[in-house]
């Protein structure tokens, strides 16, 4: 049967045959292949034969522009896709497709998070994800819990000859899989399932699936639930049905995916059967191929360089939050053109406003001192460095933080931007729920676009500036070689952050359950502050400071500049208890 699929295949290609002529000798031959005077011959094929469904690349690219994801359909492994979607976007040298499943899972929360921890390091591209008869579910869980988890999205969904979740969680109360019970052996159910055309026959040439795995798709079949909102989908849907499928005969149930997503939606017809995904014909690829080039050269990432402000951050699963800064957290989020950024995200709540004059003594027993400093630092967190952004993707490459932990690490952010809000979703953590399961936490940051005009643009101070030497009252603050960043934006939005480059890092990895000791000794050694900022015509900065930990707490504070040959001096005269400070930054990052 293989070696006739290929010579159809040849014959088409070299123009001998239509693609219906094509199709009927297809036919005719499945009919011949399962007439019963064959099958009472074939013996029972070994499980040597199998094939197997899993995560398989079956059309490398070296350089590719996007990745198509096939999502198989119930009871098909992957050699029966290989080679007729291999060949079809062998000419293409930007199209990387690859086999998405598994055959091993019967849970669907089991299953759905394998995928999708699995594609999601595979979503570093544009992706364009098909789905044919059950696969088109089980790809739609997948996508669900690729943009709840981390903001990502497809380019395109196609769901193929299967009709949407909420009509295809019916099926299990349906024949043929309503008649599967568990007293059935599988040789019955397999009968049962070729009658109905679920499955081709054992003698059809197209190796089967084994038992365990036909008897996990049969459990994902009538475990099946819906439980999502129709707008948890925001992705373009392309439904193609195939004009004569048994199975699926009503286009009108497909067409119903159209209220699956907050998406545009699109409907094709497709000449052939329920199985026409294994040698589909020339226009589903065209299809495709048009989709996907459509969509990589009107693929332009919708993230600027911007300042935000925080609207919300919530911390946990799906089903239980906390809220780390508060119900109402402040907050900044810096992204410069020349690929630096900064973040300040405080409680609106804390007591920011008080100096680290003590801090800098060496007065350890100052209880009150000590409490307060804890407060600073476990009520507000800040780091700068430099950023990537990748289709979905933002890299935080931390340079200088108040959390020691943050320092020298990369920070993986995935965001969606809807002007003028942007949401960043943290990498998952591993935790406990309130079973003591194992799950994935994550953090989410809701933040909004500051409306503000770019009155300081063009102006030789604006940009990123490298710390070279900070000091108060004539000491070195931050050590002889301190690291940090100065942003000043065009908009006249400033973060400043700076660190001793000695620093010991806590022993636990998550701050706020270090000692208190540990936390004293990081804010001794950081200096971090944000606001709003002027500069005035007497060769000064007017700093309104909105959160920080710093010499002075939280004050409007004026500050002189020197700027020659490349260097940027910061100078502030001593107020009340504070001392005099001056910062020195050597040269514009690059």
């Amino acid at each position: 049967m293989d070696a006739l699929i290929r010579d159809i295949l040849i014959r088409v290609q070299n123009g001998e045959l239509s693609e219906d002529e094509a199709q009927q000798q297809y036919n005719q031959a499945l009919l011949e292949e399962q007439s019963p005077k064959e099958s009472a011959s074939v013996q029972p094929q070994e499980k040597s034969v199998y094939t197997r469904r899993s995560i398989e690349v079956i059309k490398p690219c070296d350089t590719p522009e996007c990745r198509l994801f096939l999502f198989l359909p119930f009871g098909f492994g992957n050699e029966t896709v290989s080679w007729a979607w291999k060949n079809a976007f062998e000419a293409t040298n930007n199209v990387e497709v690859w086999v998405i499943g598994a055959d091993d899972i019967n849970q669907w929360p089991d299953l759905v998070e394998h995928l999708s921890e699995k594609m999601r390091a595979l979503c570093d591209l544009p992706f364009v994800v098909y789905g044919h008869s059950m696969g088109g579910i089980v790809a739609y869980e997948v996508l669900v819990a690729l943009e709840q988890k981390y903001q990502l999205s497809p380019e395109v969904f196609i769901p193929s000859s299967v009709p949407p979740p909420g009509v295809f969680e019916r099926l299990n109360v349906l024949a043929p899989f309503y008649n599967i019970n568990d007293d059935m052996s599988m040789d019955e159910c397999r009968q049962l399932l070729e009658k109905s055309q679920v499955i081709l026959p054992i003698n059809s040439g197209v190796k089967s699936m084994s038992d365990e795995a036909m008897q996990c798709d049969i459990d994902l079949i009538k475990r099946y639930k819906y439980a999502h909102n129709k707008t948890d989908l925001s992705c373009p849907l392309f439904a193609f049905q195939a004009n004569n499928d048994i199975l699926v005969k009503d286009p009108i149930s497909v067409s119903l995916w159209k209220d699956y997503s907050t998406g545009d939606f699109f409907f094709q017809e497709i000449e052939g059967t329920h199985l026409y995904f294994m040698n589909p014909p020339r226009s589903v690829f065209s299809s495709i191929q048009s989709l996907i080039e459509k969509r990589i050269s009107a693929k332009q990432s919708n993230f600027k360089p911007k300042v935000y402000r925080l609207l919300s951050f919530k911390m946990g699963t799906q089903e239980v939050g906390v809220y780390p800064y508060g119900l109402a957290p402040k907050g900044y989020l810096i992204y410069q053109s020349d690929g630096k950024m900064a973040a300040h995200i405080w409680n609106a709540a804390r007591e920011g406003d008080k100096p680290l004059a003590q801090a800098q003594s060496n007065e350890h027993n100052d209880e009150e001192s000590d409490e307060q400093n804890v407060e600073m630092a476990l009520s507000y967190l800040s780091y700068t460095g430099s950023y990537q952004e990748n289709n979905g993707l933002i890299s935080h490459t931390v340079d200088a933080s108040c959390d020691p932990n943050f320092v020298d690490d990369t920070l993986v952010r995935y965001y969606r931007v809807n002007a003028p809000y942007m949401t960043l979703t943290t990498a998952p953590l591993t935790t406990k729920d309130h079973r003591q399961s194992k799950c994935n936490a994550h953090g989410q940051l809701e933040w909004q676009e500051v409306d503000a005009p770019a009155v300081y643009a063009g102006h030789p101070l604006i940009g990123a500036w490298d710390l070279s030497s900070y000091h108060e009252g004539g000491l070195s603050a931050l050590g002889d070689t301190p690291r940090g960043i100065l942003i000043l934006t065009e908009q006249g939005y400033f973060s400043m952050v700076g660190i001793a480059s000695e620093r010991s890092k806590p022993i636990n990895d998550n701050f706020a359950l270090a000692s208190n000791q540990e936390i004293i000794d990081a804010v001794k050694s950081s200096r971090s502050t944000c606001g709003r900022f002027e500069i005035n015509d007497d060769m000064s900065i007017t700093c309104f400071v909105e959160a920080g930990i710093s010499d002075s707490g939280l004050k409007t504070e004026i500050m002189t500049y020197d700027l020659a040959d490349n260097t940027l001096q910061l100078s502030y005269s001593a107020q009340d208890s504070t001392p005099s400070g001056v910062a020195t930054y050597k040269k514009k990052c690059p």
